[in-house]
């Protein structure tokens, strides 16, 4: 009975142990578990606190994984998550994108007010090789509304400065599609100089940044002016008889005026555009001596070459030839697109009256290799696969290799841009024997 009643008593003795043991468990929990929620959700907004002055607090109001705001509409693919802030100052956005210049996600975060105002931004990761100035360029973009009027692009990292830069327009779309901040307003200087990539493609990468470089005219009314670096031409922002306007001028002297609304203009202010187009026949850079003599190497010594205007060609085709031989004529383009860290590089072409390419060559071959990765390249195969293309047969893989992508997309863009300066030429009769 003795032993029994020892069992039991140590039976008994456990169960109240293990009884204490769960009530403090409980206790723990119930003490702890809120604290480690905060502590776990204050490292989360952590980066948010960080880039809003004098911000509370912050409530979910969006996610990407579908947790929250299934209501909103139009939301882009690199908005992650919006915050409200608790007490009313206005939205946080954590945004990732992969259109820098490795691919790899940069992840970013933006505080806005509720004026639609940036009071903060941040680079919360960055793989590229090439620094835009992850600590000093977002700094640009506070005090900027949703039309981000006053900030560029960093040259020489265009490709990665456009991804934060193109993010940043992704929140501001998540928030005022969704009429959380009302969106800024451009003004004419902002839409003329976004009408350049339309009218003037020659001035933009392949990433739609533009190329410019800012410079001095001191023609009356010109307030920007711009001077492609592949060689393209010009494009001028200019207030002219009370109206602001957009000319564009290519180098051997074919001009182009613009209205705030993108409707040519050139008939009214035809005094203007030839101002621009002497301007640019004088300051242009010229490559004629370099091209006839890369001409002759590629395809004949012995054809005569004679230069040929540009009339109504605004894109990366920087100078057109006749090239005569045995009482034929064909015609030569050069293009120059901007390829590997956005270098122009000079590719040619000559072209029957069909149309259809006879020689296809370029000036330095795809010596680069793109984010230094291996390819493999035969190039007088690669130049060959060209030969016989026209316009309507002429299809992108025959131009893309792989491992050198920035390199072959310019390439085609210089091909479809000489088909386009060819059926130009041919319709207003700038070939020379129309």
């Amino acid at each position: 009975m003795q032993n029994k009643g020892s069992f039991l008593r140590s039976a008994l003795m456990l169960i109240v142990l293990f009884l204490v043991f769960a009530l403090l468990l409980t206790g723990l929990n119930v003490w702890a578990g809120p604290r480690i929620e905060r502590s776990e959700a204050s490292q989360a907004l952590g980066p948010l606190m960080d880039i809003f002055p004098g911000a509370q607090g912050f409530d979910l109001l969006y996610s990407s994984d579908g947790s929250a705001g299934s209501e909103l509409a139009d939301v882009p693919e690199t908005v992650q998550s919006i915050y409200t802030e608790t007490s009313g100052l206005g939205y946080a956005i954590l945004l990732s994108t992969t259109q820098g210049y490795t691919h790899d996600p940069i992840d970013i975060s933006m505080a806005v007010d509720t004026e639609g105002k940036i009071v903060g931004t941040q680079v919360l990761s960055y793989p590229d090789t090439k620094d835009m100035g992850v600590d000093t360029y977002p700094q640009t973009y506070i005090g900027q509304d949703s039309t981000l009027a006053d900030v560029s692009l960093v040259a020489g990292v265009t490709y990665s400065s456009k991804a934060f830069h193109d993010a940043i327009l992704d929140g501001f779309t998540a928030l005022t599609a969704n009429e959380l901040v009302s969106a800024g307003v451009k003004g004419d200087a902002q839409l003329l100089t976004e009408l350049i990539a339309t009218v003037f493609p020659g001035m933009m990468n392949n990433e739609g940044a533009m190329q410019g470089e800012e410079t001095e005219t001191g023609i009356d009314g010109v307030t920007a002016a711009y001077k492609a670096p592949n060689g393209a031409g010009f494009a001028f922002i200019a207030t002219v008889d009370g109206a602001g306007v957009l000319a564009v001028a290519n180098t051997t002297g074919s001009a182009c005026v613009y209205d705030v609304e993108g409707s040519d203009v050139t008939g009214s202010y035809a005094g203007f555009a030839e101002t621009v187009a002497a301007y640019a026949r004088d300051n242009g850079d010229l490559y004629t001596d370099d091209d006839i003599s890369k001409l002759r190497a590629y395809y004949s010594k012995e054809a005569d070459y004679a230069v040929l205007g540009l009339d109504g060609v605004y894109n990366t085709v920087t100078a057109a030839y006749t090239v005569t031989e045995n009482g034929d004529t064909l015609y030569a383009f050069v293009s120059r697109p901007y390829g590997y860290s956005n270098i122009p590089m000079a590719v040619y072409y000559v072209l029957n009256a069909d149309g259809e390419i006879v020689m296809m060559n370029a000036k330095e071959f795809i010596l680069e290799k793109d984010y230094f990765s291996n390819y493999t390249l035969d190039p007088q195969s690669y130049k060959e696969g060209f030969v016989g293309m026209t316009a309507e047969t002429m299809t992108d893989d025959v131009a893309f290799i792989s491992g050198a992508t920035m390199t072959t997309n310019a390439v085609k863009t210089a091909t479809h841009d000489v088909f386009d300066a060819f059926a130009t030429l041919k319709e207003n009769g700038g070939l020379g024997n129309e």
